[in-house]
């Protein structure tokens, strides 16, 4: 949730929303372990692989190190 009253009260400080960070929250860091059965990760994705046939459960730990050596990182572009 954005809130414009934090902005301007901040001035030039960064502001941290911890709170996104509960449990229950959806936001996690890229390359970040998921909390699932499958043992999946937060993989930042090439545009060329956002399409109809995408599954989170392909970008698990066990192929994570595998696919950064092949494929790069899309924030490394």
């Amino acid at each position: 949730m954005y809130d414009r009253a934090v902005e301007e009260n901040r001035g030039s400080r960064l502001y941290i929303d911890y709170t996104q960070h509960a449990p229950g929250k959806t936001i996690i860091a890229p390359y970040s372990p998921r909390a699932t059965k499958e043992g999946t990760v937060a993989t930042p994705l090439f545009w060329d692989e956002v399409n109809e046939s995408l599954d989170p459960r392909d970008y698990t730990m066990d192929i994570i190190s595998k696919r950064l050596n092949e494929r790069g990182c899309p924030f490394r572009r």
